[in-house]
């Protein structure tokens, strides 16, 4: 993949508001969403055309599009908002009435390159739209660096046709590289994933629990938009949006509501704990389940939902958190238990130790399990000081044999002791020979060594 930095020094190259399909000319172009798919899920976003150009734009009230400054021109406005998957076979045409760029717009360095900030715009339309709008982002995405996001836009299918434009498309690819007013995405020429002219404007959509969010409006690119996209963050505009929805739509700005998992308006965490609920301890972004419960944090918020049990909660894969609607399968990395409760689940998972969780890492007496240890599924068992001691290694950190260490420990290829002295298998089934006592294991080894040594040995099992 070609280096970010080489890229984005043309970046400003990249004019992204697509001609209008029926007026365009013959021209060289750039490529629409490319390695993308017709979109049909997302019904607010639709296609804002002046009298030669056309942007995307995103409907967030029933007369609020939401789009990108750079798409709006004095000397050539825009004209109509065009909803449904083709601009020439539209679900709905309403009229424009005004545009209103964010007054902030302008260019500035961000980390060595020239970028467009606060490349935002409202566009309010004569009549209410019929369709369902879309929530803009309120909360922070800081901490969502890797999140998997869906780009939609109406930029050109045929980089060598003009006249190809229009047509709603949509690609996912993860955010690579966070900054307080935007954040970038990257792909390659080999395999291109990304926005292009045309798309500009176009809404950066997070799924949260099964809902689309704005959380982001498509700026710009490298010229042959195959490298990199910059991308403006809604969060740190909201005030802005909040404003505009109040000045041209009110009746469109919706009142607070207890359950919807924003907090925000009157509401507090005594009167809206679901929603409002400050600090999130040691739940993440990813968050957990708790039976038919999911759990999250976001910007510093403890989310909860209730799934159903039809919907069962489990790892989204494509979003890389857990969520409703799922299989109820976890993290298959190991990284993010299910439970939100895993002590006393059964299972020695990541973070659990003997010490702050006995009732599934420790045993009295160690039966047949020496303190070279043995797997058991992906656990690793051991015997210290007459405790038999388990450490879960979810399914890609393997237990198995570390010939450095004279042990079984997780984070290995899964082998076995190559000598046959200790089997694999806690059952003793794999063919190897009969594994040593506890007492005489752990005498053996701990033979003139302090009790500190004992503990940084434990300690980097666990790691």
């Amino acid at each position: 993949m070609k280096q970010f930095g080489a890229v984005l020094s043309i970046l400003v190259l990249w004019v992204s508001c697509a001609p209008a399909p029926e007026l365009a000319e013959k021209e060289e172009a750039q490529q629409p969403i490319i390695g993308g798919w017709p979109d049909s899920e997302h019904p607010a976003v639709g296609a804002l055309r002046s009298q030669t150009s056309l942007c995307t734009g995103t409907l967030i009230t029933p007369r609020i599009v939401l789009t990108a400054a750079h798409c709006i021109h004095a000397d050539n406005p825009m004209k109509y908002f065009v909803l449904g998957p083709d601009v020439d076979n539209p679900t709905e045409v309403n009229d424009v009435s005004t545009c209103v760029a964010h007054s902030g717009y302008a260019e500035a360095e961000i980390d060595h390159h020239i970028l467009k900030i606060h490349d935002m715009a409202i566009c309010v339309l004569s009549t209410p739209s019929a369709v369902t709008p879309m929530k803009y982002r309120k909360g922070s995405v800081s901490n969502l660096t890797g999140t998997k996001v869906t780009f939609v836009g109406f930029g050109r299918r045929d980089p060598h046709d003009g006249e190809s434009s229009g047509v709603k498309y949509a690609v996912t690819e993860e955010i690579a590289t966070m900054t307080s007013e935007g954040f970038f995405n990257k792909t390659g020429p080999e395999a291109p994933r990304n926005t292009c002219s045309g798309d500009s404007g176009g809404p950066v959509v997070l799924k949260i629990l099964g809902f689309d969010e704005v959380a982001g409006v498509v700026s710009g690119g490298d010229e042959f938009c195959v490298y990199d996209g910059w991308n403006i963050r809604v969060d740190p505009h909201k005030d802005w949006i909040k404003q505009q929805i109040l000045q041209y739509d009110p009746e469109g700005l919706p009142a607070p509501v207890c359950g919807d998992l924003v907090c925000e308006g009157e509401e507090t965490e005594a009167v809206c704990p679901q929603d409002c609920k400050a600090g999130c301890g040691d739940l993440t972004w990813q968050g957990c389940c708790e039976g038919h419960i999911v759990h999250w944090c976001d910007d510093g918020i403890a989310k909860s939902a209730s799934c159903a049990e039809n919907l069962h909660c489990g790892w989204n894969a494509s979003s890389d958190v857990y969520d409703c609607d799922t299989s109820g399968g976890e993290d298959p990395s190991g990284a993010n238990p299910r439970s939100c409760n895993p002590c006393g689940d059964g299972i020695c998972g990541p973070g659990e130790g003997p010490t702050n969780c006995p009732e599934d890492c420790t045993r009295a007496g160690c039966m047949d399990v020496g303190f070279a240890g043995c797997c058991d599924g992906e656990q690793v068992l051991w015997c210290d000081d007459g405790t038999l001691n388990a450490l879960h290694c979810g399914n890609n950190p393997k237990c198995g044999w570390r010939d450095d260490k004279g042990y079984y420990d997780c984070g290995t290829a899964g082998n076995m002791d190559p000598s046959g002295g200790h089997p694999q298998s806690c059952t003793g089934n794999d063919g190897g020979g009969g594994g040593s006592t506890c007492a005489a294991a752990q005498g053996a080894r701990a033979e003139g060594w302090p009790s500190a040594l004992i503990l940084l040995t434990f300690v980097g099992r666990a790691w």
